[in-house]
């Protein structure tokens, strides 16, 4: 691609990223909800029971999905669209 297109020219508000599907857009947004609402219902028994273990599970926990999330972005071909010019 980039013998085809200089990016590093082109304006990054013309640079449109597809995603892939839908579906895959789904899936990603559930499960950082579900991490989430782990995370918080964790922090509030530790609050309510006042037990440092469970922050520190709960805080290795939030590390740890942090770090698979990062770790595991799909790589691969991406579909972009260059929008037109608008005045």
């Amino acid at each position: 691609m980039y013998q085809a297109v200089m990016l590093y020219q082109l304006l990054r508000s013309r640079l449109w990223i597809m995603l892939v599907s839908f579906k895959v857009f789904l899936m990603i947004i559930l499960m950082y909800i579900l991490c989430l609402g782990f995370i918080v219902m964790e922090t509030a028994a530790y609050i309510e029971y006042d037990n440092w273990t469970i922050l520190l599970f709960t805080t290795v926990l939030l590390f740890v999905m942090i770090l698979i999330g990062l770790v595991t972005i799909v790589e691969g071909n991406t579909r972009i669209k260059f929008l037109a010019g608008q005045k």
